[in-house]
């Protein structure tokens, strides 16, 4: 406020910016200053890395989301199962192993590959505690036929990558989506275990089910990577640099 009311100041030589950008003040039209900024490929490879991280923070977020939405599930509380959602990390991970995978980044691979299995083992575990604790027959029935879940599950990979484009996305409400897709199904496995489990016809269906969702949403998420034109041997170059750089230090 105090530079914008020093008498030097002159909003038609001038403009401010921040690090970590909120609003530019400048004398140019607000239709060209608020164009979304494009992403460009180096960010997406980092922001996979960093989103797949296995900390004490990650696990208290998945474990939340995990309880959250199985005592949603066996409520059938839509409230409460898109909250959960919003706790619930699955999207990322997904990426990270189509993405990894892709761009011959093994470790980005696997990392993305043990966050996944976390959040997926939280959501059995979950299961298996609201069950004993809570008690009850699951009340939420509305499970997706497998190929209903990979029509759902490509649109989702494909706009997954495609936001990634430019910030006018919200990434975190796909990720409510994917995260609904794989926890049910993980959830009900949890439940499963206390309660028994049905004919074995929808057990296989539903298991099937899960690892169609996991396999189509890295796989069209890729997808929509590709159609932002990023190449790999960009990202190969950009980690062969800092890979030589940090070998030196």
């Amino acid at each position: 406020d105090r530079v914008l009311s020093a008498p030097w100041y002159d909003a038609r030589n001038s403009t401010l910016s921040s690090r970590q950008l909120r609003a530019l003040v400048t004398a140019d039209d607000p239709h060209e200053i608020t164009q979304p900024m494009l992403e460009p490929p180096i960010n997406v490879f980092e922001d996979l890395w960093q989103l797949n991280h296995l900390t004490v923070s990650y696990m208290v977020r998945a474990i939340s989301g995990a309880l959250l939405l199985a005592y949603g599930m066996l409520e059938n509380d839509p409230i409460t199962i898109v909250v959960a959602a919003l706790f619930l990390p699955f999207l990322s991970q997904a990426l990270a192993v189509g993405f990894g995978a892709w761009s011959r980044e093994v470790n980005l691979a696997l990392h993305g590959l043990k966050c996944l299995a976390f959040s997926t083992i939280a959501c059995v575990v979950s299961g298996v505690i609201v069950q004993l604790i809570h008690g009850g027959v699951m009340k939420y029935h509305t499970f997706a036929p497998p190929l209903t879940s990979f029509l759902i599950s490509a649109a989702i990979g494909i706009t997954a990558g495609i936001i990634t484009e430019d910030d006018a996305g919200r990434g975190y409400l796909i990720g409510v989506a994917a995260a609904v897709q794989y926890g049910v199904f993980a959830v009900w496995f949890g439940f499963c275990l206390v309660q028994g489990f049905p004919d074995s016809h929808t057990v296989v269906v539903r298991l099937a089910t899960f690892a169609i969702n996991v396999v189509s949403i890295a796989l069209f998420g890729l997808i929509g990577y590709r159609m932002l034109n990023i190449k790999r041997r960009d990202l190969q170059g950009f980690v062969r640099i800092t890979g030589q750089h940090a070998a030196h230090e």
